[in-house]
């Protein structure tokens, strides 16, 4: 298989009643995928109706193979014996590249429960194998979730639980190497800017405030308080044409200054410099 050829990757995990996980790597011809969340659910019927859905998946992608001159499907399977997490998330780096990631997760039972254990696994030969990768993170690593760069898929952000989230783990070499750096605040969702693939737009749920870096999560700058969650995004191409427009974001944010403090406003800014 060359480069140049577009891998559609395919997976599944099934978590069977030692809850050892297999996974199933598909290549196919094909558009690449998002990263997928998947969960140990405690109804086992649930498992078999997603293995079987799975299956009629593949056959109809068969179906769907163009004429005898393009390549087949290809299935592997790998056991990660991972016998204490009850969850997945699994990502593809994208077309030209064979590496997989797989953190699988042990989240707590409890309603809003955290992060308590983790394991992160990588593949560079399209899931055939994978390797652990625990011996490149410390021993209070607790890792909480990753973010790749749209732009640039070897660059790679990994968020610690460590100290409240107040850490993450930075690779340049699509996890090859990792390098952490220590934040004053706490993390749960990272989003790359669209074309400057440094720049970084950091949330922390709990506290309401959207933070941004650029410099690939080395140095933040605060851009506002009580942000909405999931109401901010980068500058919008052929709609912010504006001098500088690269640099603007836009968010939603209340304002508590408008007694009892209801009253939601939308705010756009260039940044670092949005906070007044």
């Amino acid at each position: 298989m060359t480069k140049c050829s577009l891998i559609f990757v395919l997976f599944f995990i099934i978590f069977c009643c030692t809850t050892k996980a297999k996974i199933h790597s598909s290549q196919y011809l094909d558009r690449e995928i998002s990263p997928t969340l998947i969960s140990q659910d405690d109804n086992a019927d649930s498992n078999s109706l997603l293995m079987s859905r799975y299956k009629r998946f593949l056959l109809y992608r068969e179906r769907r193979a163009a004429p005898s001159g393009q390549k087949k499907l290809k299935s592997y399977k790998f056991d990660l014996n991972d016998t204490t997490h009850n969850q997945a998330l699994i990502h593809w780096s994208g077309k030209n590249s064979s590496v997989i990631f797989i953190l699988t997760r042990k989240k707590k039972t409890v309603s809003g429960g955290g992060i308590s254990d983790s394991s992160l696994w990588r593949s560079t030969n399209y899931g055939k194998t994978y390797e652990p990768e625990w011996k490149k993170f410390d021993n209070k690593t607790i890792l909480n979730s990753y973010f790749v760069c749209p732009g640039n898929i070897s660059k790679v952000i990994f968020i610690d639980t460590y100290n409240n989230c107040g850490r993450i783990w930075v690779s340049t070499t699509e996890g090859e190497t990792y390098t952490p750096y220590m934040l004053s605040f706490s993390l749960d969702k990272i989003e790359f800017h669209p074309e400057e693939q440094d720049w970084l737009l950091g949330y922390d749920k709990q506290a309401s405030v959207l933070y941004c870096s650029q410099d690939l999560g080395k140095t933040w700058s605060k851009l506002q308080s009580y942000v909405t969650t999931d109401r901010y995004f980068w500058y919008v191409k052929d709609v912010d044409t504006i001098e500088n427009s690269t640099s603007i974001v836009h968010f939603e944010y209340r304002d508590m200054d408008v007694f009892p403090g209801r009253t939601f406003l939308v705010k756009s800014c260039f940044i670092p410099n949005c906070d007044p």
